[in-house]
């Protein structure tokens, strides 16, 4: 018996979805012949959420990133970011409690902006951005960080900052390909 534990970002109210076979438990207690039932399920999940998303008229975005996709986001990401760090900034100076809810909410609104382009707000004090992506068939994030040109680096999900490593386009998969090789439908771009 193993865990299994699967998610994709998609957008805000979607954020962090946990696929599982018991009720929102995001941790699954499996056993080899149950692993194409969980398989089966996550994909259905992920459809479904595209179509809602279409039947609603929302732009769909990659569920994980390249860094050619993170980049093509890059410009809202970066203005968000930085209305982001401005209003926390004038906050840290506020003393009246009107004021400080005012700009929480404010600032709540750019957060959310962000995880509706499907990325997360790692760090405000200098403007860190993880992009959800699949490298070589593994869960990893992108990683971005204001006043860099680009998405050019890359850490495992139990990695941080410091572990940034260079980030090559083709080691990326996109969205299909990424869903295939989690569930190991796929071994490597090169097998697809």
């Amino acid at each position: 018996m193993r865990a299994l534990r699967f998610g994709a970002v998609a957008s805000a109210g979607e954020a962090m979805i946990w696929e599982s076979e018991t009720d929102g438990n995001p941790s699954v207690e499996a056993d080899e012949s149950n692993l194409p039932k969980i398989r089966q399920s996550r994909q259905n999940h992920v459809k479904l959420l595209f179509q809602l998303r279409e039947i609603r008229g929302e732009l769909t975005l990659p569920i994980f990133f390249t860094p050619k996709y993170a980049d093509e986001v890059l410009p809202e990401v970066k203005d968000t970011v930085q209305r982001a760090i401005a209003i926390k900034n004038k906050a840290d100076g506020l003393t009246d409690d009107d004021q400080m809810t005012d700009a929480m909410e404010s600032l709540e609104k750019e957060v959310k902006k962000l995880e509706e382009l499907g990325c997360i707000l790692k760090d405000m004090s200098i403007g860190l951005v993880d992009f959800p992506a699949v490298r070589l068939g593994e869960r990893v994030w992108l990683c971005w960080k204001l006043g860099e040109e680009h998405v050019a680096f890359w850490h495992s999900r139990h990695e941080g900052y410091a572990a940034r490593k260079p980030a090559v386009e083709n080691e990326f998969y996109e969205d299909d390909l990424a869903i295939r090789s989690l569930n190991r439908e796929v071994v490597s771009k090169t097998h697809s």
